[in-house]
C-alpha cells in the first residue's frame, strides 16, 4: 500500500525467530499498539516508505531493527531490543507522544545509530542505551530528563548538541570519538566514564560543557581543538583517578 495506514492493535510475534522478517512500507502512518516479539522474537523489523511509525509497546528481534520513517512513541516506557549481535537504526527522527512523557531504553550488542535528531519538540523524558556495543549519533539529542549512554564506544558524527531541559543527567560511560563540535547542556550532572574505566573524549573540534550544572570526569583524557568547561568540575573520587586535558 503506497499511502495506506497500517494499524496493528494486537501483539505481533514471529513463528521462528531465525526467519521471521517483517517489513512495512507506506508513506502514511504505521501504528503498533501491542508488544512486538514478546513471545517469539521477530528475526528483523523494518519500516520504510517515508511515513511515520508509532510504537505503543516494546520491540524485540533477534536481528536488526531499521526504522526509515519518523518514529514517535505512545507508551510511557518503551524498550527496543536486538538480541544476539543485532543492530538498531533510527534513520529519521525520534520523538515522544507528549513532551517529557516517554522513556526509551535501547539494548543492542551491535550498533545503535541515530541518523536524525531525537527531537526538541515532543522531547523524550529519558534515553538509555545498554553497556555493550557502540552508539552513533548524527543529530542533536534533547530530553527533559536523563540521558545515559552505557555503551563501550560512542561515536558523534559531525556537530552534536546533547541537552536536558529539565536538569537531568547526561552520562557517557564509555569512550567518545567526535568528528565535529560537541556541546553538552544541563543544569544537572554531566559525567564521562565510571569510577574504574572509560571516559576518554577524542574530538577534532570543540567540546563545550555548560548549563550551570556539574561535570564529573571520573577517568580518562579530554582531547579537542578547544575545551570550554563552564560547569563545576569534579575529577572523581576513586583510587588512582586522574584526568588529562589536551588541546590539539
Amino acid at each position: 500500500i503506497s499511502n495506506g495506514t497500517f494499524i496493528f492493535n494486537s501483539p505481533l510475534d514471529g513463528n521462528n525467530p531465525n526467519n521471521s522478517d517483517f517489513i512495512v512500507t507506506t508513506g502514511n502512518t504505521t501504528t503498533f499498539n501491542g508488544d512486538i516479539g514478546s513471545q517469539t522474537a521477530l528475526a528483523s523489523l523494518r519500516t520504510t516508505g517515508g511515513g511515520n511509525t508509532v510504537f505503543n509497546g516494546n520491540v524485540t528481534t533477534t536481528g536488526d531493527q531499521r526504522y526509515s520513517d519518523d518514529v514517535s512513541l505512545s507508551a510511557p516506557d518503551i524498550t527496543f531490543e536486538a538480541e544476539g549481535n543485532g543492530s538498531i537504526f533510527f534513520e529519521s527522527t525520534l520523538e515522544g507522544g507528549e513532551e517529557g512523557s516517554n522513556s526509551v531504553t535501547i539494548n543492542a550488542e551491535g550498533v545503535t545509530t541515530f541518523f536524525g535528531a531525537v527531537r526538541e519538540s515532543l522531547a523524550l523524558k529519558s534515553l538509555t542505551t545498554d553497556a555493550e556495543g557502540t552508539v552513533e549519533f548524527n543529530g542533536d539529542i534533547t530530553t527533559t530528563g536523563n540521558q545515559t549512554y552505557n555503551d563501550e564506544n560512542v561515536v558523534i558524527q559531525g556537530n552534536g548538541t546533547f541537552t536536558s531541559t529539565g536538569n537531568g543527567s547526561i552520562a557517557f560511560d564509555g569512550d567518545i570519538i567526535a568528528s565535529g563540535a560537541v556541546t553538552l547542556t544541563t543544569a544537572g550532572l554531566t559525567s564521562f566514564g565510571t569510577k574504574t574505566a572509560g571516559g576518554d573524549f577524542t574530538g577534532q573540534d570543540s567540546l563545550i560543557i555548560n548549563g550551570g550544572g556539574r561535570f564529573d570526569l571520573n577517568n580518562g583524557t579530554l582531547s579537542a581543538a578547544m575545551l570550554d568547561i563552564q560547569d563545576d568540575l569534579d575529577i572523581g573520587d576513586g583510587i588512582g583517578n586522574q584526568a588529562t586535558a589536551i588541546l590539539n
